[in-house]
């Protein structure tokens, strides 16, 4: 059977290719399973009456997120063997503004957390009296500090991976210096940077200012309506 091909900005490019779409679908309901179990956390974090905490619908939201989540992470790794690098780059602008409220959110608890640690630790150590107690609250505020960096990157694993993969490939292009691959590497944990280093990596790939324009505008409208749809459903629940 003969391949059919068609011509696109000069380069021949087989449609028998093994470069697969996006799968906007499942990464819609990821966001909707993530910002409607953060509403529902945020809602007993700031409810006046006292309820006995009830972890079954947490449990359920843990298996509702872990589906997705590791088919996304699944699909990401296929697209990164197979060398799919516009997979890559819609995957990584989706996610990357998609998830941008809740990576802002996780890194604002750990700064908080970090930041607390550091001076309860000190106030600690200046009184005499309760420098013995230092190593039993050091101890559960890393513990709770290291679950925290370990949700965030849980939760942002398949937008890193697509931006781990672009910055990758950018350095065996352009020859980038260690400083540079590291410098754009520890971009990726820093919400908002994190969208900036994206689009310059992606726009040195591919000519892609209006398709970047139209991802971009897309994710921000599904993450409103991610947000709308959660706080809906929990109303109606």
């Amino acid at each position: 059977m003969e391949n059919d091909f068609i011509l696109e900005k000069g380069c021949i490019i087989n449609e028998e290719s093994p470069q697969k779409h996006f799968p906007w679908i499942l990464g819609i309901i990821y966001n909707i399973v993530v910002y409607r179990w953060a509403y529902v956390i945020i809602s007993q974090l700031n409810s006046t009456e006292k309820k006995e905490f009830d972890i079954l619908p947490h449990i359920v939201y843990l298996i509702l997120l872990l589906i997705p989540l590791i088919l996304q992470i699944i699909s990401v790794n296929k697209a990164i063997k197979r060398n799919d690098i516009n997979y890559c780059i819609d995957g990584a602008l989706f996610y990357g503004y998609a998830m941008f409220p809740v990576s802002l959110l996780c890194a604002l608890c750990i700064l908080g957390v970090a930041v607390g640690e550091i001076f309860i630790l000190i106030a600690c150590m200046v009184v005499p009296a309760t420098i013995f107690f230092v190593p039993f609250i050091a101890i559960p505020c890393i513990i709770f500090l290291m679950i925290l960096i370990l949700l965030y990157y849980v939760l942002l694993s398949p937008g890193m991976l697509t931006a781990g993969y672009l910055v990758r490939s950018y350095k065996d292009e352009y020859g980038l210096s260690n400083n540079k691959y590291n410098r754009h590497k520890f971009f990726r944990f820093i919400p908002g940077v994190n969208l900036i280093d994206i689009l310059y990596i992606s726009n040195k790939y591919r000519d892609r200012g209006k398709s970047q324009t139209v991802i971009i505008a897309v994710s921000l409208i599904l993450m409103i309506l991610t947000i709308v749809v959660a706080i809906a459903i929990s109303r109606i629940l």
